[in-house]
Parts: C-alpha cells; sequence; structure tokens
C-alpha cells in the first residue's frame, strides 16, 4: 500500500507565527475569571438593593414640666435601617407635633443610614404631671433622584412617655 505522508505546514500571518495553544487558554481563563468577578459584583449589588431595610429606633424621649409650668419634649432618633429618611413626624397622644424641630432637619438633609437627629419642642400645654402619653415616630424614606420621589412610610411602633413634675 501507498503511505502518503502530509506535511503539516504552519500559516504565517505576514510572516509571525500565530499564538500557541497554552498562551490562547490561559487568556480565555483570564477573560472568563474577569467575567464571572464582574457578574458576581453586579448580582451583590443589585442583591442589597432587594435586601434595602426601613428601619428608625427611638434612642431617647423626655417629657418634662419645666419651672415656668411650661412642658418640654425631647427626642432623638436613628436611622437603624439602610436607606436614607427624608422627612420625621412625631405625634404625641395622635396629635401631630408640627412645630417640632430636628437637628439636622431630614428635608434638608437626608438623615443617612447609622445617623441621629434630635429634636424638642419647649411650648407644649394640655398635658397633665404624671400621665402617660403614646408617642408614635413617622419616618419617610426614599431619595429624590430627577425630581421622582419614591416613598416608604413606617410607623414605629407606640412608645409611651410619662410627664415628670
Amino acid at each position: 500500500m501507498f503511505s502518503v505522508k502530509k506535511q503539516v505546514k504552519r500559516k504565517s500571518l505576514n510572516g509571525r507565527k500565530a499564538i500557541s495553544p497554552l498562551i490562547a487558554t490561559l487568556i480565555l481563563i483570564a477573560i472568563i475569571t474577569v467575567g464571572g468577578l464582574l457578574v458576581h459584583i453586579l448580582l451583590l449589588n443589585n442583591y442589597s438593593i432587594l435586601a434595602s431595610t426601613n428601619q428608625i429606633t427611638v434612642e431617647a424621649m423626655d417629657l418634662i414640666k419645666q419651672t415656668d409650668g411650661s412642658v418640654a419634649f425631647t427626642i432623638t432618633i436613628k436611622n437603624t435601617g439602610n436607606k436614607p429618611v427624608i422627612a420625621l413626624i412625631v405625634s404625641l397622644s395622635g396629635n401631630d407635633l408640627t412645630d417640632l424641630t430636628f437637628s439636622p432637619e431630614p428635608s434638608a438633609t437626608p438623615l443617612q443610614p447609622g445617623q441621629t437627629a434630635s429634636g424638642a419642642l419647649t411650648d407644649l400645654s394640655n398635658y397633665i404631671g404624671g400621665n402617660a402619653y403614646s408617642v408614635v415616630v413617622r419616618a419617610v424614606f426614599g431619595r429624590q433622584p430627577h425630581n421622582v420621589t419614591r416613598q416608604v412610610i413606617m410607623d414605629s411602633p407606640a412608645k409611651s412617655v410619662t410627664l415628670e413634675t
């Protein structure tokens, strides 16, 4: 029988040899690794958006009768969630304390996660010493990109505060 030997010649591109299969494999592995890392980072970012929480805690609260007979109310609220608070509304025995101002004011500078805001109101009346009053804090969470507001409103569990004389 006849044996025909075929000669395999490497084709050259403009007189240069092509890259070896080993180097091509290493480059492919590097590309796949970088692509996998990018997908992983994007998925983690989306997961943190889905796992966002709207939560506040009342750290301190006092209702005190002053020596001049007026009643002072102070409250400190902490954003324990992971979204900014853009508004805080406090109700004392069902009455919204519209004159209560916070420092920092969440409507001017959103209360970022981990930050606290303190509020004080010193011109209250109609509260009797020794009585307990319920306090509800309403927090509005959201951002305002491009003049679009997405708000989530959360009411804190009612707490009571006793007017100290």
